[in-house]
């Protein structure tokens, strides 16, 4: 199915209205609102509040076919979610943030991902690695799908903490203004970045009145900022992509410097 993606948020009610499809004697969906359900008692029961919601939703692109036989594509097919949480954070000025994703078309399987808030600023990002409860592939309770949430809730607070020490390591890797430069062309190169952004990534790290520090994590946030404004599917590829892009660099330049 070929689904164009929301660029503009919708709020918590537009998601719970999406019906739940009819499955079949072999795919089960879930619907978007006993996700949320299920996924806000295992967040509050693991001691967390959440202090921010956001969510985007897929719309069908004109002649799109779906991969379920009987079954039109519809708007909210897809759907990404965005909790901050409270207490839970990498320091200060920021948050730690659930990424969460689901389909009702078999295009996705539900999973979370860990990332991370910086208030300041309003820039997110996400580690891009999903833990996934299952394919929906047969019948599954509330019961149980909470308790697959609390599985899952359990695996990603472990990698809130990775990220944070990633996110370290990105402050270490001081970069002279010919490396920057170098690492934003080659982040357009690779799709990470819009050439038609190169003077807004320009101007927050290289500029007379710099944003962001000349470091990989300046960079990082720069890149992330230029995402604000996109769908949360965007946010969370872009993400990946870019998350890809620095651990290679990081490692290539540590075998440089032994």
């Amino acid at each position: 199915m070929s689904l164009s993606l929301c660029g503009n948020r919708v709020d918590e009610l537009t998601v719970l209205s999406i019906p739940e499809p009819v499955g079949t004697s072999s795919w089960s969906p879930v619907s978007h609102s006993r996700v949320i359900q299920a996924l806000e008692n295992e967040v509050k029961d693991a001691g967390f509040k959440i202090i921010r919601r956001e969510y985007s939703l897929s719309s069908p692109r004109k002649g799109s076919k779906s991969r379920i036989e009987g079954i039109e594509p519809a708007f909210g097919d897809k759907m990404f979610g965005v909790w901050d949480l409270q207490n839970g954070h990498s320091g200060e000025g920021t948050s730690w943030s659930l990424g969460f994703r689901n389909s009702l078309n078999k295009t996705l399987a539900l999973g979370i991902c860990a990332g991370q808030r910086v208030f300041v600023c309003d820039n997110l990002s996400f580690t891009g690695e999903f833990v996934d409860f299952r394919r929906h592939t047969a019948g599954l309770s509330q019961e149980e799908l909470e308790h697959l949430a609390a599985q899952a809730v359990g695996k990603v607070i472990s990698k809130f903490e990775d990220f944070d020490v990633w996110i370290e390591q990105l402050r270490k890797f001081k970069l002279s203004t010919r490396k920057m430069k170098g690492i934003i062309y080659d982040s357009i190169v690779e799709g990470i970045n819009s050439s038609k952004k190169f003077k807004e990534i320009h101007a927050l790290i290289l500029g007379t009145s710099p944003t962001y520090k000349r470091n990989l994590y300046g960079f990082h946030e720069a890149s992330t900022e230029l995402m604000k404004g996109s769908s949360l599917f965007t946010v969370n590829d872009k993400n990946a992509m870019l998350n890809s892009f620095l651990h290679i660099r990081m490692e290539l330049w540590e075998l440089l410097r032994n």
